[in-house]
């Protein structure tokens, strides 16, 4: 998506992600395993963007996660934009992602992220961190999937 309609397209799904984040993320979560649905939305976007794009979606992620959070945006944008960067490369190496490698990536990228945060802001228990980051990214790696599918499905150019 470019232009405006890019533009809107993205502030979108941004929007629903930060409104699930707040609405149905506690009551989906398992213990301390909880979707952590504006990464799912910044990775998945990140897989197709450029590295600027994947800089800026990492950005704005973090922004409104540490925005909903109420804490200091500085961890949350650093880890979200370091994780969408490491995402941008596979589009320079001309690698074509399927449904299930997105999900892989997201996983990978969700643990990258919160490894990133576990160092900018530690935690007061690194082992619970740690299970919870895991269990996190198995959950980010299917709704990752999920969503690389319907935006494909819906978003990308139809071949007749």
């Amino acid at each position: 998506m470019t232009g405006w309609r890019g533009f809107l397209g993205y502030a979108l799904l941004f929007w629903l992600a930060a409104v699930s984040q707040q609405a149905l993320a506690p009551s989906l979560a398992w213990g301390a395993v909880r979707p952590d649905f504006l990464l799912v939305v910044s990775l998945v976007l990140s897989i197709q963007a450029r590295t600027t794009g994947a800089l800026t979606l990492g950005f704005v992620a973090g922004v409104i996660q540490g925005a909903l959070a109420g804490a200091n945006l500085t961890h949350y944008v650093l880890s979200r934009v370091g994780a969408g960067a490491a995402l941008a490369g596979l589009k320079s190496l001309g690698i074509e992602v399927s449904g299930l490698m997105a999900g892989v990536l997201v996983a990978a990228g969700t643990v990258v992220a919160q490894i990133l945060l576990m160092f900018l802001a530690p935690p007061g228990a690194i082992l619970p961190f740690l299970g919870a980051t895991i269990g996190t990214a198995l959950y980010n790696g299917v709704l990752g999937a999920l969503l690389h599918a319907l935006l494909k499905r819906f978003i990308s150019p139809r071949s007749v």
